[in-house]
């Protein structure tokens, strides 16, 4: 059953009287190119597979024919009669009818080690991102669907016009990839953007520390929140360094950042330095 195939799938959605909801953000994925390769990568790990937003079930049941286990969570009632005919005959498919956003994720996950995929809603795509983030530790790789210009920001090297907070952020948990573009004609219905797929392989342990990582993501947010300022000016406006503007210039510069420079050319490893050196100077205070 290749429910990329809109053949295939019609017959279903008619069945069911299943149409799209654009409140919920749904648009189908039809390219089967995609579909292929977000499987062939996720079932790589030979891990247990956590899907957000199953919709139909097209890749859901193309993962379920892996063998693997998969833990599917779909928002809209609507579609358990669509997934129950696209992937009720496989045991190792469990379908949970709850908006992840409001989920116990530890009481979810059982605490076992998963892979993530999902073909993310736009409107949502930050709050589920930040949430899988903050519960690293059950997850060892994530692959999604994502407007293509979020997967630049979340996979952009310091330098690039689009690195920002959020890149840091994302990259301080997991090595970011932009993986292959996919129009939007491959989708149904098709949205006004192109979309990407975007792989996240989860570091062992993050590169800020449970004991600093509060301090430096207030840095960096800090850094980013006035894109045009110099970093100096930006911190020091922000007062998130507790000094006089001295103090943040000699901060910046042990830390091994020019003053002048602006965030987005600062590397994740100066950032986390800076970090250390702040908490050090209040330590002192």
């Amino acid at each position: 059953m290749d429910l990329t195939n809109s053949d295939v799938l019609m017959p279903i959605l008619k069945k069911y009287g299943f149409y799209t909801k654009k409140g919920l953000g749904q648009h189908f994925l039809m390219n089967k190119e995609a579909v292929d390769l977000i499987v062939e990568k996720a079932a790589a790990h030979n891990l247990p597979i956590l899907e957000i937003g199953p919709g139909v079930g097209t890749v859901t049941r193309q993962l379920a024919e892996t063998g693997l286990e998969v833990l599917a969570v779909e928002i809209d009632y609507r579609a358990m009669g669509v997934l129950r005919e696209t992937v009720g005959k496989f045991d190792s498919v469990t379908v949970v009818h709850d908006d992840f956003l409001k989920v116990d994720l530890p009481q979810l996950l059982a605490g076992k080690r998963w892979v993530v995929v999902g073909n993310l809603p736009y409107y949502i795509t930050s709050p589920i991102i930040e949430i899988l983030l903050e519960n690293h530790s059950f997850f060892h790789a994530m692959y999604f669907l994502l407007q293509i210009e979020v997967v630049d920001r979340l996979s952009s090297p310091p330098g690039s016009k689009v690195y920002s907070s959020l890149s840091v952020f994302a990259q301080t948990f997991a090595n970011v990839n932009k993986l292959m573009k996919v129009p939007g004609d491959s989708f149904m219905p098709p949205p006004r953007v192109d979309s990407a797929i975007v792989e996240f392989l989860m570091h062992e342990k993050p590169l800020a520390a449970d004991d600093i990582r509060e301090l430096f993501f207030k840095i960096v947010r800090a850094s980013f929140g006035q894109r045009r300022k110099t970093i100096l000016n930006s911190l020091n406006a922000s007062a998130v360094i507790d000094g006089e503007k001295s103090v943040v210039e000699k901060l910046l510069t042990d830390a091994g950042i020019m003053p002048v420079q602006r965030a987005e050319t600062v590397s994740i490893e100066q950032f986390l330095q800076l970090a250390k050196l702040v908490r050090e100077f209040e330590k002192c205070m």
